[in-house]
């Protein structure tokens, strides 16, 4: 386990010292829970911000312009959670994560209107994600780190299935947040997490570029290239490499089963997202492209690039 110098002692030695009374399990329900009301914000983040920018929202309800008054500030914060269809202000009871769902039967306890089925999901999907984190990578820095990330990819993935847009909102602190995180070398090194973020965006970049060259249309957005460059910043090249061919084929798999038109458009970053958790919890990067970044350094493919690092 990587550990970080702070006043001459390892953090992670500190944290360790500190709260060894707490077993493993504990720590995972923990982290479970706390999980679950992330998500809850998550929810909060999803439904407003693609507003606050314009993107408008499929689930009705107010635009910031219309947001209860004229002087109510809109975003994140204000004004407080209430029904999108009467506007009616969320009691606390009826704000608990996923147990006041359940208890309303997935209805608005004023106007009886049916709660969005994302809200509940998204918790979920929040819970079990920073349950996973914790399971998997320990109460550690690390695990921390991956918290972090798992949940910005997770309303990254929602805000693009909803609106078609990776705000840069999210996706550029989490771009330089790896790169701090890696500065520690918690995920994979410096360096190869530099390397990851410029080639993730460049790369991308560049099939767009080629594809609208040839076929007159955007293939992919630049929200999809920052998204690349900040998955890049996290996994390093290697992790990259797996992660983009994950993404295109698990998205041309969906487009397949959906029956998509060619001409369609599908987000590519929820594709993207899934991709990164796989690496992440799995690592198949270590028997996929590095032994094919191996061969072709045998063979003389990259003889210019031999000692690219990887990880």
């Amino acid at each position: 386990m990587t550990e970080i110098l702070f006043s001459n002692l390892p953090i992670s030695a500190m944290f360790a010292d500190t709260f060894s009374w707490v077993p493993a399990g504990g720590w995972i329900a923990i982290a479970t829970v706390l999980g679950a009301l992330v998500g809850s914000f998550l929810n909060v983040v999803v439904h407003r911000l693609p507003k606050m920018m314009g993107a408008g929202s499929e689930e009705g309800g107010e635009t910031p312009s219309e947001a209860l008054s004229g002087t109510t500030p809109y975003n994140l914060a204000q004004p407080g959670s209430h029904c999108p269809s009467c506007q009616a202000p969320v009691r606390a009871r009826h704000n608990i994560p996923l147990v006041s769902w359940v208890w309303l039967r997935g209805r608005c306890a004023d106007c009886q209107a049916r709660i969005p089925l994302r809200y509940p999901l998204l918790e979920l999907g929040s819970a079990v994600a920073c349950g996973a984190a914790i399971a998997h990578f320990g109460p550690t820095l690390e695990g921390l780190a991956v918290v972090v990330l798992l949940c910005s990819l997770l309303a990254l993935a929602v805000i693009d299935l909803e609106h078609f847009l990776l705000p840069d909102q999210i996706v550029l602190p989490l771009l330089w947040v790896g790169l701090l995180v890696n500065s520690g070398s918690l995920v994979t090194g410096l360096e190869a997490a530099i390397w990851g973020a410029a080639v993730g965006y460049c790369a991308l970049y560049a099939l767009n570029t080629v594809w609208r060259r040839f076929r007159q249309v955007e293939a992919l957005g630049l929200g999809d290239c920052k998204l690349a460059a900040a998955i890049g910043a996290w996994l390093g090249l290697s992790g990259l490499a797996t992660t983009l061919l994950l993404a295109g084929l698990g998205t041309a798999i969906i487009g397949i089963i959906l029956r998509q038109p060619a001409n369609s458009s599908v987000p590519f970053g929820p594709g993207l997202a899934a991709g990164c958790v796989i690496v992440l919890f799995f690592q198949p990067y270590a028997s996929i492209t590095e032994g094919l970044w191996l061969y072709g350094n045998d063979i003389g493919l990259f003889p210019f690039n031999s000692t690219l690092p990887l990880k």
